[in-house]
């Protein structure tokens, strides 16, 4: 399935991912097609609008084109107290 490289890639990312403990995961999804330029500028939208708040935070995000490629959503894991709302208020 994997290189052995993309392996090493994957449990990487996986080791990383496991430091912290994560306050929400989401899935993002979109009523409209986004396409992925547009998608990137909403997720780092989404993330100045967090910094801009000063609280503290920490955000990873990917993103994933739709099983016919027409659109994207995005795999969400923040960590962050009182973030939770401010989320949701930004991304309607």
């Amino acid at each position: 399935m994997y290189t052995t490289q993309q392996s090493n890639v994957v449990r990487g990312y996986a080791q990383w991912l496991q430091q912290t403990t994560w306050d929400i995961f989401s899935t993002v999804t979109y009523r409209h097609d986004i396409k992925p330029k547009q998608n990137f500028r909403i997720m780092t939208a989404l993330e100045k609008y967090l910094q801009a708040l000063k609280k503290p935070f920490k955000m990873f995000w990917v993103m994933e084109h739709t099983n016919y490629r027409t659109s994207t959503h995005n795999h969400l894991l923040i960590k962050g107290e009182g973030v939770e709302q401010e989320v949701e208020y930004h991304l309607r």
